[in-house]
């Protein structure tokens, strides 16, 4: 089990990696870029997580206590697609105005942010995010 602690008033967190995923978690530098809450669709449920953008991975955690957060997914950028779920869906369905479609090798999630700017942002972040990663190899 791994656990993320963060400071929010200065965004730098503190990584304890623990059990199989500390592997992705290495002690290489990386920047925190973006971090916030979401809601994310695997299949029909739907929950709240915790999103934490780096400069090589997306951290997906849930909320445990105000600055302790349990990691469920570290995702590396060069493996990960986006696509805009309104252009998938249609831009006029409520929801698929606010999602994103993540997907890597044998996954895939609905990611639902709380407003459309909100969204637009992390594509922005996800999206440049994802070239800069891949471009490193």
């Amino acid at each position: 089990m791994q656990y993320l602690t963060c400071t929010r008033e200065d965004l730098s967190p503190d990584m304890e990696t623990l059990g199989e995923k500390g592997t992705l978690l290495d002690d290489r530098p990386r920047n925190l870029l973006f971090q916030g809450s979401v809601a994310l669709r695997r299949g029909w449920r739907r929950k709240k997580y915790h999103f934490f953008l780096f400069t090589d991975v997306l951290v997906v955690s849930k909320n445990i206590h105000r600055k302790k957060f349990k990691i469920k997914d570290i995702i590396p950028l060069r493996y990960l697609w986006i696509s805009d779920s309104a252009d998938l869906l249609g831009g006029d369905n409520r929801i698929a105005c606010k999602s994103i479609i993540l997907f890597w090798p044998m996954e895939k999630l609905v990611a639902t942010f709380r407003t459309k700017e909100e969204k637009k942002w992390w594509y922005f972040f996800l999206q440049r995010s994802i070239t800069n990663a891949k471009k490193r190899g």
